[in-house]
C-alpha cells in the first residue's frame, strides 16, 4: 500500500507544479501582450493624431490595452484647449485596432466631473439646462471600397438620444479620409462648417443622411411654453422665416408649411423627431450647396422631416 501511495503523491506534486508553471506562463504572456499592445497603441494613436494635425487639440492622460479583447483605451481625454477644452471624456475606447484604420469603432463616456470647459460649451449647456455633461456614445465608420457607411449614437442625460447615420461615396482618387475628419473637426471648432462643401464639394457624394432625436427634457427646458404655440401664427411665421434662411425652402412654399408644422408638433409634444435625406442618386456636396443657395434644399435633395 505504501509503495502505491508514493507514486500517486509524486504524480499529484508533478501535476501541481505543472499547473503552477502553466499559470505563470499564461500570466507572463498576458503581461507581455499588455506591455507590447500598450506600446503599439500609443505609437499608432499618437501617429494618427499627429498626421491629422490635431496634436494641439487632443490631450489624454494615458492609454491602456486589454490583451483579452485587443482594445486600446484613452483615459481622461480633452478636446480643445488643455485648460478649458470644448469636451472632456473619462475614456475613449477603440473596439477596432488602429492598425486597420480608417475603419473606426469608438465608444466614449463624457467626463461628468466639475472641471472647466470652454465658454462656448458652457453657454450651450446653460441653454440646455444642464450643469454637468453626462452621457455616452459610439461612433462607427466602415469603409468598403470608395463607399463609407458611418453612424453616431449619443445618449445625454437630461437632453435625449440622438442617432445620426450617413452613407457616402468618395469620388476623388486622391481623397484622404484622414484629412476629411481633421478638416471637419477643425471647421467645427472654428464655427465654419460651411467650408466643408467648398473643400470637398466635388470629392464626396451622399447616398443618404438621417438623424433621429428622442427628447428627454431638452425641448421643455428651452421652450417651456410650447403648449401655447398650437395654431400660433407668430410661431409659424418665425419657423417659416428660419426655414427660408437656412435654405430648406422658400418662405410660403408647401415644403415650408410642412416643415414648420412638423417642428411645431414636436415642440408641443416633444417625443421623437426624425429627419432623412435619400435622393434617388448620390448627390455631391457642391450640388447641396447650390440647392441651399437657391432655397430648395428640402425638395431638391428629397428630404423628409416627421414628428412622431
Amino acid at each position: 500500500m505504501h509503495s502505491t501511495a508514493l507514486p500517486n503523491q509524486k504524480k499529484q506534486r508533478f501535476m501541481m507544479i505543472t499547473a503552477i508553471i502553466g499559470l505563470l506562463l499564461v500570466g507572463a504572456v498576458f503581461l507581455a501582450l499588455k506591455y507590447v499592445g500598450t506600446r503599439y497603441a500609443i505609437q499608432m494613436i499618437d501617429d494618427q493624431i499627429q498626421e491629422s494635425g490635431l496634436t494641439p487639440l487632443i490631450h489624454y492622460q494615458k492609454i491602456s490595452f486589454d490583451p483579452l479583447t485587443l482594445t486600446p483605451t484613452l483615459h481622461s481625454v480633452s478636446i480643445g484647449n488643455k485648460n478649458a477644452p470644448w469636451l472632456r471624456f473619462s475614456h475613449i475606447k477603440f473596439n477596432s485596432l488602429p492598425a486597420i484604420y480608417p475603419k473606426l469603432d469608438i465608444e466614449f463616456q463624457f467626463d461628468s466631473r466639475s472641471q472647466p470647459l470652454a465658454r462656448d460649451t458652457r453657454r450651450l449647456m446653460a441653454i440646455a439646462g444642464i450643469k454637468q455633461l453626462a452621457g455616452h456614445g459610439r461612433f462607427l465608420s466602415t469603409p468598403k471600397g470608395n463607399n463609407i457607411n458611418s453612424s453616431l449614437t449619443l445618449d445625454i442625460s437630461q437632453v435625449g438620444k440622438l442617432l445620426l447615420t450617413s452613407n457616402m461615396d468618395i469620388l476623388d482618387a486622391n481623397f484622404s479620409l484622414n484629412e476629411l475628419r481633421s478638416d471637419f473637426l477643425a471647421s467645427m471648432a472654428l464655427g465654419q462648417l460651411d467650408a466643408m462643401p467648398i473643400l470637398y464639394g466635388d470629392s464626396i457624394a451622399l447616398h443618404n443622411l438621417a438623424f433621429r432625436f428622442q427628447d428627454n427634457g431638452l425641448t421643455r427646458h428651452i421652450w417651456p411654453n410650447t403648449q401655447n404655440t398650437r395654431n400660433n401664427k407668430d410661431t409659424l411665421a418665425f419657423l417659416k422665416t428660419l426655414i427660408n434662411n437656412t435654405g430648406l425652402a422658400p418662405n410660403e412654399s408647401i415644403q415650408a408649411e410642412h416643415i414648420a408644422a412638423q417642428i411645431q408638433d414636436f415642440l408641443i409634444r416633444p417625443q421623437r423627431l426624425s429627419f432623412s435625406m435619400m435622393p434617388k442618386q448620390a448627390i455631391k456636396l457642391a450640388t447641396l450647396m447650390t440647392l441651399f443657395q437657391n432655397k430648395s434644399l428640402y425638395r431638391g435633395s428629397e428630404m423628409n422631416l416627421a414628428a412622431r
